[in-house]
């Protein structure tokens, strides 16, 4: 992989790396961020594309190595609205 730096990725492709570096699935990443499972695929390929990673683990470790490991919100753990 590349010495990339931060400035290289989007926004949202930062935030799909920091769900990617604690596991997120594509799904999981679509309904915290409130998009579509395609929209965060497309973002998927980019950050690996960018990273030069064949696949989510190396990006995932790429991230953890760079300080792109945090704590990212889970639906669970979203605040819900009241009825």
């Amino acid at each position: 992989m590349t010495g990339l730096s931060a400035q290289s990725l989007s926004p949202r492709e930062k935030d799909v790396l920091r769900a990617l570096s604690v596991g997120a699935s594509n799904k999981l990443i679509a309904r915290d961020y409130e998009l579509a499972e395609a929209t965060v695929k497309i973002h998927v390929k980019n950050v690996l594309r960018k990273l030069k990673a064949q696949n989510r683990t190396q990006a995932a470790i790429w991230a953890r190595e760079n300080g792109f490991c945090a704590r990212v919100p889970t639906s669970s753990q979203a605040p819900t609205m009241a009825s």
